[in-house]
């Protein structure tokens, strides 16, 4: 578990259908405490954007903090936010192939989410997270089902983002609709798709923009078993891309005079990145 989380929040109480479940979670208890000050920056950083991009290695928190930040915002009895949404590339390791996995595409797609589904029973339980799911308050949209969609009052959840090409990229962050925010996470050190992340490319164009934040975690903000940042150390011989996207945000900031005005600059892309 990345942060400290009481699963068992609420009493026991029937949790039939949506209305039930909905109103469990707005009197809910949170338990939750960040275990590093990534973890609470990223949190923040997400609360003061629309869209908020974070790049760190696996086992940081980077999941479990956007659904516990969406959890919160769907409890909350004073936004408009009615529903989570969770995406991610299908992009299988060393190109295994799903095609083989019984069912339809949602239930192809559910062995991808088993992380989800475990951090959220972790936040709610599981009972209120089942309801939740079934009655498609939390679901999953496959990338590829994205188009001609606009998401209003949701907190869209964008994971193994590196992952993603530039185009489906442009494609995810275009269905951003009224009162809703994004969270795009990835480790563009761990990517699986050849040719330039859709990742990398999207902080490169839009770390600029006011309403678009940016979090880091690094191998030291790992929460997991303690061997995992010794075992990444061992394969990212080539410097750690994580650090060098965010790199292009500090040249951003050092580049604003006081008034506000930019002054003369050229952000460059590390080599390694290109």
């Amino acid at each position: 578990m990345t942060a400290k989380a009481n699963s068992s929040v609420l009493k026991t109480q029937e949790c039939n259908n949506k209305r039930q479940a909905l109103s469990q979670l707005k009197r809910k208890k949170w338990d939750v405490q960040f275990k590093t000050k990534a973890q609470s920056e990223f949190y923040k950083t997400i609360d003061d954007h629309t869209v908020t991009f974070c790049a760190g290695p696996a086992g940081t928190g980077k999941s479990f903090i956007s659904l516990y930040y969406a959890l919160k915002q769907l409890a909350d009895k004073n936004n408009t936010i009615d529903g989570i949404i969770l995406c991610r590339p299908l992009i299988p390791i060393d190109n295994e192939s799903i095609g083989y996995l019984p069912g339809d595409v949602a239930e192809k797609v559910d062995p991808y989410m088993m992380a989800y589904w475990q951090n959220i029973e972790k936040l709610i339980g599981k009972m209120i997270s089942r309801v939740l799911i079934d009655s498609e308050v939390i679901q999953v949209v496959p990338l590829a089902f994205f188009r001609g969609i606009t998401l209003d009052n949701k907190v869209i959840i964008y994971d193994e983002a590196q992952n993603s090409t530039p185009t489906a990229m442009k494609s995810f962050l275009t269905r951003l609709g009224d009162s809703s925010k994004m969270i795009i996470m990835g480790d563009v050190n761990q990517s699986d798709r050849k040719g330039k992340s859709g990742l990398v490319d999207a902080i490169e164009r839009l770390i600029e923009l006011p309403e678009v934040g940016a979090s880091e975690f690094k191998k030291s903000d790992i929460v997991r078993h303690n061997l995992i940042s010794k075992i990444l150390e061992k394969y990212e011989k080539d410097g750690d891309l994580n650090t060098a996207l965010f790199e292009l945000k500090e040249q951003y900031l050092t580049s604003i005079k006081p008034n506000g005005e930019y002054k003369n600059r050229t952000i460059t892309t590390p080599d390694h990145m290109g």
